[in-house]
């Protein structure tokens, strides 16, 4: 952790972080002093097992991180949820080979592209995302049993949204504002 430190000091603005094991038999948890490193523009993390943030202080910010790429991670909802609501200028979002149903809620001012591969999704809603122009999914199924693998992805509010991509029909389940989609058909649900 004392390099992480040095890090820090040096305002570094691009980490790739990658636990070397490559594997989360150990149990390799991420050092909550990468938390500290808040000149950070481009962060890669991958292959552990994230911190709880809930004992991290909440004055944790990555004011100027723009790119944030999570691969092969374990962590749970809330988690992503903490780091991503202390990314104010955050345009792109990469969750790769994740080791966690992945609940994605996306309520950014700046987010321009999320993109999930090959994992558990059951969840992605697009609550507020102005600026978001890209939703790509990619080998992302949902988190029931082998007969029932659906996904379920709610757009809210993204009015620049013009690339939703690689869902599979019966698989996953679109849901834009009030309009469900499903293969062949259009509902039309009022609430």
């Amino acid at each position: 952790e004392l390099w992480l430190q040095h890090l820090s000091a040096k305002a570094v603005q691009e980490l790739i972080f990658v636990n070397r094991a490559m594997t989360l038999d150990n149990e390799a948890h991420l050092p909550a002093t990468l938390f500290r490193c808040t000149s950070l523009t481009k962060l890669y993390i991958g292959f552990w097992w994230f911190p709880e943030t809930a004992a991290l202080p909440r004055s944790v910010a990555f004011p100027y991180l723009r790119e944030l790429g999570l691969f092969s991670l374990i962590m749970m909802e809330e988690d992503l949820a903490f780091v991503l609501n202390r990314c104010p200028v955050l345009e792109k979002l990469l969750i790769v080979g994740s080791r966690w149903p992945v609940w994605l809620r996306v309520r950014s001012h700046s987010l321009r592209l999320v993109e999930v591969c090959e994992g558990l999704v059951p969840e992605i809603t697009v609550l507020h995302a102005p600026r978001l122009e890209r939703l790509l999914l990619w080998g992302a199924w949902g988190g029931g049993d082998l007969c029932n693998m659906s996904s379920v992805i709610k757009i809210v509010h993204a009015p620049k949204l013009c690339f939703l991509g690689f869902l599979v029909p019966g698989m996953h389940k679109l849901e834009i504002g009030n309009t469900i989609i499903k293969v062949g058909i259009i509902i039309f649900v009022f609430l």
